[in-house]
């Protein structure tokens, strides 16, 4: 009897060790896991402007426009809805008076904000590691001057802003919910009427 009852004592004890290593190894591997905020296939440079937030990364979006025509142009739909949100659109005109060579962004959807500059003129150049908020001045207008080169007789206007810089142009969108959400577009800007798109982020 007694050395049946050691030998049930250790059975059991072996079926409570076994439980507790069972345990400790499932708490182990929930230590393990991923932050879910983490995008591993992500561009070091994409994780900015916004820091914390989730962005969809678009890396294969890399189109260019301008050149010697008249007017060239194309559109982005930055949170794939299907409507386009941003026309970027580049003017090349010509005459034995002069020339107008203009570089500019078009708003197409009222809810869609951009950060303005000072003047209000152009879309602010952003660089890596400035962080989105409702902190900056943002503007909801149609049409934005990136870069402008016009001489006609005696009349010369510049407008350099945008031209031969490389930058981020920041966007916020207002959804049904009434809830913002932010997204950037990387640009370069060359010659006043070379406009590189190399890639485009929105928030989920």
């Amino acid at each position: 009897m007694l050395r049946s009852t050691l030998i049930a004592c250790t059975l059991l004890a072996a079926v409570i060790i076994g439980c507790k290593k069972e345990n400790t190894s499932t708490e182990v591997l929930k230590t393990k896991q991923e932050p879910i905020d983490s995008i591993p296939d992500e561009p070091e440079d994409t994780a900015v402007p916004m820091v914390g937030a989730r962005f969809i990364h678009y890396s294969d979006s890399s189109f260019e426009i301008g050149g010697f025509t008249y007017y060239t142009s194309d559109s982005l739909d930055m949170n794939k809805d299907g409507k386009y949100e941003l026309i970027l659109t580049s003017t090349f005109i010509t005459s034995p008076a002069g020339h107008e060579i203009n570089s500019d962004l078009r708003v197409l959807d009222d809810s869609t904000q951009l950060i303005a500059t000072n003047d209000g003129i152009s879309p602010e150049i952003m660089q890596v590691g400035d962080s989105l908020n409702s902190n900056w001045p943002w503007h909801s207008k149609s049409s934005w001057l990136l870069a402008r080169d016009y001489v006609y007789t005696s009349e010369k206007v510049e407008y350099s802003y945008w031209n031969d810089k490389t930058g981020y142009i920041a966007v916020r969108q207002l959804n049904k919910q009434g809830i913002y959400k932010y997204g950037w577009i990387k640009i370069s800007v060359s010659n006043y009427r070379f406009i590189k798109v190399m890639g485009y982020s929105f928030q989920k």
